[in-house]
C-alpha cells in the first residue's frame, strides 16, 4: 500500500498490475471506514517449486491462520499479545472462528475499502452460576443497523421464554461487550440463547448455553405477598443500586424505589385491591414480580 500512496500523494500513476491500495484518503479523514482485514502468505521451496503453505487473515483483534495441512490456528491478540495459545478448540470462540474463516475465504479484494458492510458478526458468549443466578456474557464483533437483543431461555430445548431485553449499540465496527443477570433459574437445566434483531425486523440467534441448578432458591422474595400493609423486596447478596417500579396490571407506574442493599419495605397500603407487579433493574439485571394487594 505504500508504494500507491506516494505515487497519489506525488500526482503519479501507479503501475495497472499493482494489487496495493493507496490510503492517501486517510490522511484527510483517518476515521472513515478502511480495510477491514489483512491479508498474508507464506511460500516455501517444494522440490523447486514455489508453493504456498499458509493463508493469514488480521483484524484488529484476531489472526486466523490455515495451513495446507488443515490445521488451524486461532489468536486472541488483545488477551494474548504474543499469540501463545491457539483457540481453534475453544468453544467460546466458535462463532468468532467462523467469522474468520469467512474473511478469509471471501479473500483480500473483499476487504478493500468501498466493502459492503456486512451485518452484525456475533463475538463470544458465555454463561456462569454465580451463587444462585446466570450471569450471561456477550459480544459483537460489529454491528450494522442493530436494534436489541432478546435473552431466552427454555428448560426442555424446544419452548423458549423471552426473560429479558436489551438494547444494541446500533452500529459499529469494533467489538461490544453485553451482559444479562438471571436471578431466577429455575432447578434443573436451563439452556440460553440470544436473539440478535435489527432495526428491519430481521434476526438471528446466538449458540446455546446451559447451566444446570440443583438448588432451587430464589434471590429476589417479596414478602408477605398476598398483603395489604407493607412489604420487604429481597434480593440476596446484592450489593448493586437497583431501581425498584411498582405498576397496576394496566402499566400505569405507582411507585418506584431505590435499593442498595439486600432489603427495602414498601409502604402498599394506599393502593387497592387486586393485581399489581414490580420491576427490579440495574446493573446487568432486569426482573419482574408479581404482588397481590389484599
Amino acid at each position: 500500500d505504500l508504494y500507491p500512496t506516494l505515487a497519489q500523494l506525488c500526482g503519479l500513476d501507479p503501475p495497472p498490475n499493482m494489487q496495493g491500495t493507496s490510503f492517501a484518503p486517510l490522511i484527510d479523514n483517518p476515521a472513515q471506514p478502511w480495510k477491514r482485514a489483512a491479508f498474508s502468505q507464506l511460500r516455501r521451496d517444494n522440490g523447486g517449486a514455489d508453493k504456498v503453505v499458509s493463508r493469514s487473515v488480521f483484524t484488529e483483534r484476531y489472526h486466523y491462520n490455515y495451513w495446507d495441512t488443515a490445521q488451524e490456528e486461532l489468536y486472541d491478540r488483545y488477551n494474548d499479545s504474543n499469540e501463545y495459545t491457539n483457540l481453534v478448540t475453544n468453544i467460546e470462540y466458535a462463532n468468532v472462528l467462523d467469522t474468520m474463516r469467512g474473511i478469509l475465504a471471501a479473500g483480500w479484494t473483499a476487504a478493500l475499502p468501498g466493502w459492503e458492510i456486512l451485518p452484525s458478526v456475533w463475538g463470544n458468549f458465555t454463561a456462569e452460576k454465580v451463587n444462585n443466578t446466570s450471569v450471561l456474557k456477550w459480544s459483537t464483533l460489529s454491528e450494522h443497523n442493530t436494534d436489541r437483543f432478546v435473552v431466552e431461555r427454555t428448560i426442555d430445548g424446544r419452548n423458549y421464554t423471552v426473560i429479558a431485553n436489551t438494547k444494541a449499540t446500533g452500529n459499529s465496527s469494533h467489538i461490544q461487550n453485553y451482559y444479562f443477570t438471571d436471578l431466577k433459574p429455575v432447578k434443573g437445566n436451563n439452556i440460553y440463547r440470544i436473539r440478535l434483531i435489527d432495526k428491519d425486523g430481521k434476526y438471528n440467534y446466538s449458540g446455546s448455553r446451559s447451566l444446570t441448578f440443583n438448588d432451587a432458591a430464589n434471590l429476589i422474595t417479596i414478602a408477605p405477598n398476598p398483603a395489604r400493609n407493607t412489604i420487604f423486596l429481597t434480593v440476596k447478596d446484592n450489593h448493586k443500586t437497583l431501581q425498584i417500579k411498582l405498576f397496576n396490571n394496566l402499566g400505569m407506574q405507582l411507585g418506584s424505589y431505590t435499593l442498595s442493599g439486600e432489603s427495602i419495605p414498601i409502604d402498599i397500603s394506599r393502593f387497592s385491591t387486586g393485581g399489581y407487579y414490580l420491576t427490579i433493574t440495574g446493573e446487568g439485571i432486569n426482573h419482574k414480580e408479581k404482588l397481590i394487594i389484599q
